[in-house]
C-alpha cells in the first residue's frame, strides 16, 4: 500500500486515498502510508462505510 501511495503521488492523482482490510490499521496509515501521498489518506475499519468516508472527505 505504501508503493500504491507513493505511485499516486508520483502521477499527481488528487483522490483520496482508502486503506482498508483485515491486515491494515489507523496507525500504519497515518504514519507509513499517509506521508507519502499529498492527499486525504483515511483508514477505513469497514468497506461498506466507504461511501461515508468518500462523502466527508469531498
Amino acid at each position: 500500500m505504501i508503493y500504491v501511495a507513493k505511485e499516486m503521488e508520483r502521477n499527481n492523482m488528487k483522490i483520496p486515498l482508502l486503506i482498508g482490510g483485515a491486515t491494515t490499521s489507523k496507525i500504519h496509515t497515518a504514519v507509513k502510508i499517509a506521508p507519502k501521498y499529498n492527499q486525504p489518506t483515511v483508514h477505513v475499519l469497514d468497506a461498506s462505510k466507504s461511501v461515508v468516508v468518500v462523502s466527508k472527505t469531498c
